[in-house]
């Protein structure tokens, strides 16, 4: 279920990149949505399937799909924005750069996490 779900918002989330202006208020937005639309459908997808070990494939879709729209954004930036300087082409990657950072920081506190279960 994770897939199909991991698929749609990946293409979604590239086509809306490609016919956005591209301001870094636009490239924010796109960055969490993305994000968002990822963790939604690892949950989704737990609350559906939940057999042993269907929670590391969704959390390894995930990290592939995160990795590939960071690469088909930052590429289509480079190619689409060829005019700007160097210091904003630097910027938006950096805000593109979200997408990767920041479900490693929620993996890391969650790995670091102690979960008591019973009393």
């Amino acid at each position: 279920m994770a897939y199909p779900i991991n698929l749609l918002v990946l293409i979604l989330c590239i086509w809306w990149l490609y016919k956005s202006n591209k301001s870094n208020a636009k490239l924010l937005g796109i960055a969490f949505a993305f994000i968002g639309a990822m963790f939604l459908s690892f949950f989704i997808a737990l609350a559906v399937q939940h057999d042993y070990l269907d929670g590391l494939g969704h959390l390894i879709a995930m990290g592939v799909c995160s990795v590939i729209f960071w690469l088909v954004s930052v590429i289509m930036l480079l190619v689409l924005c060829k005019g700007l300087p160097a210091s904003k082409k630097l910027g938006k990657i950096a805000i593109l750069s979200l997408v990767i950072v920041i479900p490693l920081i929620i993996y890391a506190m969650l790995a670091g996490a102690s979960f008591k279960i019973g009393g």
